[in-house]
């Protein structure tokens, strides 16, 4: 007899002797049995899901297909890209794009008049998976007085050029200063590789 056939007629004698073990082996198998119903009913609402997303698709690619109206909606798309570039920013440099950020935020700095303010350039970098954006930084500060925080933020809100501002502080002290972090997004910069 092999060490296997030893082992379950080993394992069969003690299960026919003892009841507790009995119980106890039918409440593994039966937990091991809904585990294994839970990791099914799992497996199925996934690819539930996976279906209903892929018959989505498909009935829109079957909505699209039955469009006439291909001409309209160019133009329709075309005005909307033309409306967007004109408020996205455009620079050939990375540095041209800073100074180009820097000089819109000292003009609104100016023409609203904000005590002691002080402007640095931020970080520079592409835009992930929006080929040919890049997203150029700046931080203003100036001495905190109350209703300063809308006014800029209505002033950057308010900008003919699409800005966005990344972060608002308030750093507490004898003269409490707002540090504000806006954003422009440019097209048009080199960034040096050849495509």
């Amino acid at each position: 007899m092999s060490a296997l056939a030893a082992a379950w007629e080993r394992i069969r004698t003690e299960l026919a002797g003892n009841a507790r073990l009995r119980a106890a082996a039918w409440v593994v198998a039966g937990l091991l049995l809904l585990y294994w119903l839970l990791v099914r009913m799992t497996a199925v609402d996934v690819a539930h899901a996976d279906y209903v997303d892929a018959r989505q698709r498909l009935d829109s690619a079957q909505a699209m297909l039955e469009r006439e109206n291909w001409a309209e909606l160019r133009a329709e798309a075309l005005a909307r890209d033309s409306v967007l570039a004109e408020r996205l920013w455009q620079a050939e440099t990375q540095a041209q794009a800073q100074a180009q950020l820097r000089a819109a935020v000292t003009r609104m700095i100016a023409r609203l008049g904000l005590g002691d303010a002080r402007i640095q350039s931020g970080v520079s970098q592409a835009v992930p998976d929006a080929p040919g954006v890049w997203e150029v930084q700046a931080q203003f500060s100036f001495v905190y007085a109350q209703g300063a925080e809308l006014k800029a933020l209505d002033a950057i809100a308010t900008h003919p050029k699409k800005l966005a501002v990344r972060q608002v502080d308030i750093a507490p002290g004898r003269r409490s200063r707002m540090v504000l972090i806006v954003a422009a997004h440019f097209v048009g910069i080199d960034d040096g590789t050849d495509g």
